[in-house]
């Protein structure tokens, strides 16, 4: 799974049209995590159909400490992995080697992802420097940001019984990018409640009412200039993390998700790489275009972004954070 995008195979069964040399087609994007996962394959034609690609030597090196990691091995069918977790701020080689071809290369930078999420209740004394007119909501300070950061919502389908990129978010980030936008505005049905004589209202999110609502992704690109550090994300969210509190109603883990059951859902912030950024817009601007799912064999058929020299596709970096978002409808004060 991917940020962000999942990616599919890029193995159809097929054979390649003889009298043409095929092309080595790389896909690896690094990750916070214990394993890296690197797909190969060969295409060729103009059909650009595929074939695996079992016998490579792949290696990857730290440049930033100038010494090799170790090589990938084969898995099945294009999946190689290879256990290490990368260094934030190092900058890695990637190079794959295919008998009768020159070798493959490719560099990346790994970046860093800091995100807290805050629960925000100021009737228990939490700061009141949002200035929100609801509570309690979830709110997320990023306390760095990198050159792109992506956010995302995995929500519980209970039909599927699997996880599902929620269709539609909104935020009140103002340095969000809105090449994504849907035409379509947050309006969260709002209850009215009467208790002791007095009218509650209560709505999910509500200071996102009339909102722009962005297709599947919000996308953030360092700004010149920062004047907010903190954002509330909501959209088409359902099954959500019980988020928990502690004893001065904070988030524990500063609402950090780390092991995710099912029937359970979270948010996700993901630091990209500018190499994967600009492979990402690629893909997502054609995938508007043609309602593709299948994001791992675009740059197979159009003249998407690719940063790998001697071959195709893409070698990039992501770093991310899982984190809590409240299911429950807040109060607020109209």
């Amino acid at each position: 799974m991917l940020i962000i995008l999942p990616l599919a195979s890029c193995i159809r069964d097929t054979e390649l049209d003889s009298g043409e040399r095929p092309q080595v087609v790389v896909e690896c994007i690094l990750t916070n995590s214990p394993v890296q996962t690197l797909r190969l394959c060969f295409t060729k034609g103009a059909s650009r159909e595929r074939e695996p690609l079992t016998q490579a030597d792949a290696r990857l090196y730290d440049v930033s400490e100038n010494k090799a990691v170790g090589g990938f091995l084969f898995s099945d069918a294009d999946i190689w992995t290879l256990r290490y977790e990368p260094t934030p701020g190092h900058t890695y080689r990637l190079e794959v080697n295919v008998p009768g071809y020159e070798p493959v290369l490719a560099e990346q930078t790994m970046p860093e992802i800091h995100v807290r999420a805050v629960y925000y209740w100021p009737v228990f004394g939490s700061s009141d420097k949002y200035e929100y007119n609801s509570f309690p909501l979830i709110v997320y300070e990023l306390e760095s940001l990198p050159d792109f950061t992506w956010v995302y919502a995995m929500s519980w389908d209970q039909l599927s019984g699997e996880r599902r990129i929620a269709d539609n978010l909104c935020t009140d980030f103002p340095y969000v990018d809105n090449f994504n936008l849907t035409g379509d505005v947050y309006d969260p049905q709002v209850d009215t409640v009467f208790q002791y004589g007095l009218e509650f209202h209560y709505a999910k999110y509500w200071p996102l009412k009339g909102t722009s609502m962005h297709r599947k992704y919000l996308r953030i690109p360092y700004p010149k200039t920062v004047d907010k550090n903190w954002l509330i994300v909501s959209g088409d969210m359902k099954g959500y993390f019980p988020y928990e509190l502690n004893k001065q109603s904070q988030l524990v883990n500063d609402g950090v998700v780390e092991d995710v059951e099912e029937g359970q859902g979270y948010v996700v912030f993901a630091a990209i790489s500018k190499d994967f950024d600009a492979y990402l817009m690629d893909a997502i601007r054609i995938q508007l275009l043609q309602e593709s799912s299948d994001l791992s064999s675009i740059y197979l058929r159009e003249n998407i972004y690719s940063n790998i020299t001697g071959g195709l596709g893409i070698f990039g970096a992501r770093a991310e954070q899982k984190m809590v978002w409240m299911n429950e409808k807040s109060f607020f004060e109209e």
